[in-house]
């Protein structure tokens, strides 16, 4: 999954990037509000052998409410005007009685990939909520190894394909992954990815112009001549092991992480990675280890990354290998994603979640500090 969003945001980042365009501050604008129904219809991705027995074709159904943006922040021109919205989902999975039904609302933003009068070919990024009614339990639904908790996070991305009938009428196909996860907070968390492809009706129902822009806002820490920066981050999650029933185990991260700006839009970096996980003690007595200290549950590791800016946040994602670890059941290579918000100054609040193959490890809180290290004469 995170692979897959990393090869859109490059590819997004790099079909958009031109000069910001320059607008007459008196100008007046009103944004285009749309709304949308759209239908899908896919199936259970079962990467995990367990999974299998909910091997089936599944409907899904979601109304949306859509605006279009305007040039009054820089961003928004570097992204050629995407699209905000949010959406109402529900799928009843293939009606299993193990899986029950899922309703999520989850905000978004859609990425113009290639725009015309006539035609639009979108990116959407979304994350919201979901709740699940027919979640694990021991001995009354023990085939649902997928989801271990009611409340869930919803990520959605999708490609889309629109085409304009007229002013007010449009209709759309896409392609979409839908992932339900809890991060682990509560197990079993196998978690549940859809792909599924869909068929959309959007009516116009307040019409806009374009958008409007005086002057050039900053972006999320991006400075003109300075090209270089170190980012330190410490953070703290909590997560459950799944033969182990109403117990909580600490996570606690901290990474150094040497950016490259590469654009006003991203940023490219290499960094360490340490991670301590208390719920590795039951491993380790599991396997015989006598007595195992504090110091076993520490992982150290090296780790590339991308970073997407938008204004004040960013979206920064991960891939790392581990260059200590006593614990070895996860494997080797580790993905991060993250959401990074500047809040003051050089300080940023993040959450970022942890897996191993597509399976959530974590999810963790943190903050972070910025430090410009060089400066480059343009």
């Amino acid at each position: 999954m995170l692979s897959i969003l990393f090869l859109f945001l490059n590819i997004t980042a790099s079909a958009q990037e031109k000069d910001t365009v320059s607008y007459n501050k008196s100008d007046k604008t009103l944004s285009s509000l749309f709304v949308e129904a759209r239908v899908f219809y896919g199936f259970l991705n079962n990467y995990h052998n367990e999974l299998r027995i909910f091997n089936a074709h599944i409907p899904a159904f979601e109304l949306s409410l859509l605006k279009s943006t305007t040039g009054k922040n820089n961003w928004k021109s570097l992204y050629n005007y995407p699209e905000v919205g949010i959406s109402l989902f529900y799928t009843p999975f293939s009606r299993s009685d193990a899986l029950g039904n899922a309703f999520g609302v989850y905000p978004h933003i859609n990425f113009p990939l290639l725009k015309t009068t006539k035609q639009n070919l979108k990116f959407r990024i979304g994350l919201g909520l979901a709740y699940l009614d027919n979640k694990f339990h021991p001995t009354e639904n023990y085939q649902n190894l997928a989801i271990g908790s009611s409340i869930n996070a919803l990520a959605h991305f999708m490609l889309n394909y629109q085409l304009r009938l007229n002013n007010k009428n449009s209709l759309s196909i896409a392609f979409s992954l839908i992932h339900f996860s809890n991060g682990s907070i509560t197990t079993p968390n196998y978690g549940l990815n859809l792909p599924m492809a869909s068929l959309s009706y959007s009516y116009q129902i307040i019409a806009g112009e374009n958008g409007v822009s005086a002057t050039a806002l900053s972006l999320f820490h991006y400075v003109k001549n300075k090209n270089l920066r170190l980012d330190i981050q410490s953070g703290w999650g909590i997560k459950s092991q799944t033969n182990i029933f109403n117990k909580r185990f600490h996570i606690l991260t901290q990474s150094f992480t040497l950016f490259k700006t590469i654009n006003k839009k991203s940023s490219v970096g290499i960094g360490l990675d340490f991670s301590w996980d208390s719920s590795y003690e039951k491993l380790f007595l599991d396997e015989g280890l006598p007595s195992p200290s504090g110091l076993d549950f520490a992982k150290y590791a090296i780790a590339a990354n991308y970073e997407m800016r938008l204004d004040k946040l960013a979206m920064k994602i991960g891939f790392g290998t581990y260059i200590y670890a006593k614990e070895k059941t996860e494997g080797p290579i580790y993905e991060k994603l993250a959401l990074n918000y500047l809040f003051y100054k050089n300080i940023y609040a993040s959450v970022e979640l942890k897996a191993h193959a597509a399976r959530a490890a974590y999810i963790a809180w943190g903050i972070g500090y910025q430090i410009t290290l060089k400066t480059k004469k343009l």
